[in-house]
């Protein structure tokens, strides 16, 4: 009888055993099936793609603008290993009026709608992609709910949030001003085209 019961449990065992055994196998195979799926999606999204370098510092800078001030920030490194390039900071200014600067950098920043982004005067708007690629634009000049509806000085946020790099840009120009006023924040993820020449 005592040999009954051992082989009764060593059946039971055998049978629960196989019994995890297949529920193992079954998840393992519907996972593959997803993560097959996955790595489909993500191919034809372009989201293994190579991240490419980060445009140089130069490429950000307002032509002919007269800088105000700069800092360069500090870059991070652990063991030698690049993890964190330094960023860029710059005050400037210059002749151009403020849609021509604002045209300029809505381009650089590959604005979909370059010449509304430029003229814009009470905007809040965003666009992205599947890539991580992000535009934002803020306006802080008319508001109809206020009288005057417009400020004394025109402010313009442009600032872009990509796998290589972000960029913020401030534009402002006050009211008989001869100059527009431009704050760069400029910080790479990656290495930069420059650091790699």
């Amino acid at each position: 009888m005592k040999k009954q019961i051992l082989f009764s449990l060593c059946g039971l065992a055998l049978i629960a055993i196989g019994v995890s055994i297949g529920v193992v196998l079954q998840r393992e195979y519907q996972l593959a099936a997803i993560r097959a799926g996955e790595n489909v999606g993500r191919s034809l999204a372009g989201l293994d793609d190579p991240i490419p370098p980060a445009p140089a510092w130069e490429q950000w800078r307002y032509p002919r603008a007269k800088s105000k001030g700069e800092i360069d920030g500090s870059s991070t490194r652990v063991k030698g290993e690049l993890i964190h390039p330094a960023g860029n900071y710059a005050v400037l200014v210059t002749a151009d009026d403020f849609e021509t600067v604002a045209r300029f950098y809505a381009e650089k920043c590959n604005f979909e709608e370059v010449d509304q982004t430029a003229k814009s005067k009470s905007a809040i708007a965003k666009h992205g992609n599947m890539q991580g690629e992000a535009n934002y634009l803020l306006d802080d000049f008319e508001d109809t709910s206020e009288i005057p509806p417009t400020r004394t000085v025109r402010i313009k946020c442009l600032f872009r949030r990509c796998p290589a790099y972000d960029i913020t840009v401030f534009i402002s120009r006050a009211e008989n001003e001869k100059q527009t006023h431009l704050l760069l924040l400029y910080d790479p993820n990656v290495e930069t085209e420059a650091s790699l020449r």
